[in-house]
């Protein structure tokens, strides 16, 4: 503003001027007072591409073990087990009552045989003319013929392999035997100038009672009457007698060599095959006596 002759002169620049620079501080100073501070703009870094990894460094990446995952916990089941304080002690067994065995010996090896059949098929029965040396009777067995039934035994249990017993029992045993056989089973004698000379029974084929039907048969001679028809005859009494009582199978248990032995031969398995029986089973090398393997076989007959 200018005054002039006192009249005042206003300088519309001038007036723009100060009205200007008046609104640009108010401004300001609203800006100052009620406005809010500006945020700095977040800065954006750029990371720099990794650098690709070597081949060989890729082969043992992918040749490292993969990291198992955590197995899962397993669940917890209830323990339904009974305390150990309410167990049942079990008792420990008694060996003293059981029978003392006599060892084993150190046995040989055994090479492979061929089937039992095929030898029992093969061999054939030789018949021999009966010696006249007196006649035979048969008869029931009696308490007394213990001592000479003993006797007649004891060689084949001390001289063979026909029965696997090792130890002869003698006339009170035998006697023992006789009375607990005769209960139920026939015992024949055959006799020759009044002196035991032969003797066949039959047994219990297994002592449960569903095998009541059937028996087992076993035949012993003295030496001196062997091959001459009386086994025979005391087999073919014997089986009448056991078809009489009811009795529909006979079974024998025959001891048999793996080779040619001295203490056995088939003489047994002859006789059975001659007399109708017929193999039912084989148990190879199932006893040893006199430092020898045996085996034993089945054979049976319809009464």
């Amino acid at each position: 503003m200018r005054t002039i002759n006192n009249i005042v002169l206003t300088d519309p620049l001038s007036d723009d001027e100060e009205l200007l620079s008046e609104l640009r501080n108010a401004q300001k100073e609203k800006k100052h007072r009620g406005a809010k501070p500006r945020k700095k703009s977040a800065e954006i870094k750029l990371r720099a591409p990794a650098p690709e990894p070597a081949p060989a460094a890729k082969e043992a990446v992918s040749q490292a073990p993969a990291v198992p995952e955590a197995a899962e916990a397993p669940e917890e089941k209830e323990d339904l087990s009974e305390p150990e304080d309410n167990r049942r002690e079990i008792p420990k067994m008694e060996t003293e009552k059981l029978r003392d065995l006599p060892p084993l010996p150190e046995l040989p090896q055994t090479p492979p045989q061929p089937p039992l059949t095929a030898v029992v098929v093969r061999r054939k029965v030789k018949k021999k003319t009966a010696r006249a040396k007196g006649e035979i009777t048969l008869r029931d067995v009696r308490p007394e013929d213990a001592a000479a039934l003993a006797e007649i035994y004891a060689y084949y249990v001390e001289r063979t392999a026909v029965t696997f017993e090792t130890t002869a029992p003698d006339a009170d045993e035998f006697r023992a035997r006789i009375e607990e056989i005769t209960k139920k089973y026939p015992f024949l004698v055959a006799e020759r100038d009044g002196k035991p000379v032969g003797y066949a029974y039959a047994a219990p084929f297994k002592a449960r009672a569903a095998y009541d039907c059937s028996v087992e048969v076993s035949v012993y001679l003295r030496r001196s009457v062997t091959r001459q028809g009386l086994g025979n005859r005391l087999y073919d009494e014997l089986e009448f007698r056991l078809k009489e009582m009811a009795f529909t199978n006979a079974y024998a248990c025959i001891a048999y060599p793996n080779a040619e032995d001295r203490y056995l031969d088939c003489g047994s398995v002859d006789f059975h095959t001659a007399m109708g029986y017929r193999l039912c089973g084989v148990f190879e090398n199932c006893a040893v006596k006199f430092d020898t393997w045996y085996s034993m076989i089945w054979m049976g007959k319809k009464l």
